[in-house]
């Protein structure tokens, strides 16, 4: 059986956490397995469940005026979302689905919230949570409305190595993102072919090399 105690404990909010407020998560937490593709929540579903990522891989995205998947974030565990500002009812906004075979930790609104109130300073982190993923929209947003096709991509990786907290090894970042070049353009907004121009444009010119789906950024581009 997993062991749902121990792995809340890897979660972002570990270190607000006591013993106590990890036990009431565990006794509220229910497991879901999901297969690769399948549909977790949709931008219509209401909010009513926390998330906690506990094996495999998760897409958030949304879909662009023509039907195109925009991808939000690609999630690995251990990492908490879904509804986490409590601020008000409402709707998911985005889509979640598994990209791998994932198990996650559903853990209800409700109680969630009882244990935020006996716990302010938890609260102060899930708005650092909620702000470091509201950054990275709005640098998405403002790429995708201004950069060129090249620089779109060399952002965007540059922001996977920050968010994987990548150091530089040999003046290379290594991006293990299991990334396929079909992910990747839907994270900027192009499409799979140019993106696959882009990356053996990069490649030819020693900014970029990869080793399967993992990717290795020339520090210095």
């Amino acid at each position: 059986m997993l062991k749902k105690y121990w792995y809340i404990k890897q979660t972002d909010l570990a270190d607000g956490l006591t013993e106590t407020d990890i036990a009431m998560l565990d006794g509220s937490c229910m497991f879901k397995e999901f297969a690769n593709k399948d549909l977790i929540f949709s931008p219509d579903d209401p909010a009513k469940r926390v998330y906690v990522l506990r094996q495999g891989e998760v897409t958030l995205y949304n879909l662009s005026r023509d039907g195109k998947k925009v991808i939000i974030d690609t999630l690995k565990p251990p990492t908490i979302f879904g509804d986490i500002s409590f601020l008000e009812e409402g709707t998911q906004g985005y889509y979640a689905e598994a990209s791998s075979d994932s198990i996650l930790c559903v853990i209800p609104k409700e109680k969630f919230i009882e244990i935020i109130e006996r716990r302010p300073e938890i609260t102060l982190r899930l708005l650092e949570i909620s702000s470091q993923r509201l950054k990275r929209a709005e640098e998405l947003i403002r790429d995708l409305a201004l950069s060129d096709a090249k620089s779109k991509i060399i952002n965007q990786l540059h922001r996977l190595a920050a968010k994987q907290r990548a150091e530089s090894k040999d003046g290379w970042f290594r991006i293990d993102l299991n990334l396929t070049h079909e992910k990747l353009a839907n994270m900027v907004g192009l499409t799979r072919e140019t993106t696959t121009k882009i990356l053996n444009e990069l490649k030819e010119e020693g900014f970029v090399r990869m080793e399967g789906k993992t990717i290795f950024l020339l520090d210095r581009v």
